[in-house]
């Protein structure tokens, strides 16, 4: 599959193979390769390898959980869009926390997190967490 999407981008695309991944990741996470082995279950040689353009994601899944783990587009790591972070995020207030997600400690902006878990989600279900932020929110006015 990877000699597929090579061979896709190279000729349909005209593009070198990307390095984008690397920068959402120490940009948009601050998660070191390790970390990202842990939380998703990639070898270490794998994202090494994704990241330094050496291959390219072997499916479309992988693709998109790397997406959502890097907190980017898979445009922005397939190099079809300059700007890592198409959602204008920055204009959002910051709320850092620390996360333990197995066994990995890191850094996370609770808001910005919230908002990549919650884009996935059913409408419905998408409706019933903002009206639970709204009674938390009474409760502490």
């Amino acid at each position: 599959m990877s000699a597929i999407c090579e061979l896709f981008r190279v000729i349909i695309l005209g593009m070198a193979k990307s390095t984008n991944l690397r920068r959402a990741r120490i940009k948009n996470t601050k998660l070191t390769i390790g970390q990202v082995v842990a939380l998703e279950g990639f070898s270490k040689s794998y994202i090494s390898d994704l990241e330094t353009g050496a291959q390219f994601p072997s499916s479309w899944e992988t693709l998109r959980k790397l997406a959502v783990r890097y907190k980017t587009s898979a445009d922005y790591i397939l190099e079809l869009i300059d700007e890592p972070l198409p959602i204008q995020r920055k204009q959002i207030p910051s709320a850092t926390l620390s996360v333990r997600e197995e066994g990995a400690t890191y850094e996370v902006d609770a808001i910005q997190e919230l908002i990549w878990l919650m884009r996935d989600l059913p409408e419905e279900k998408q409706k019933a967490i903002l009206d639970i932020a709204k009674v938390v929110k009474g409760l502490n006015s």
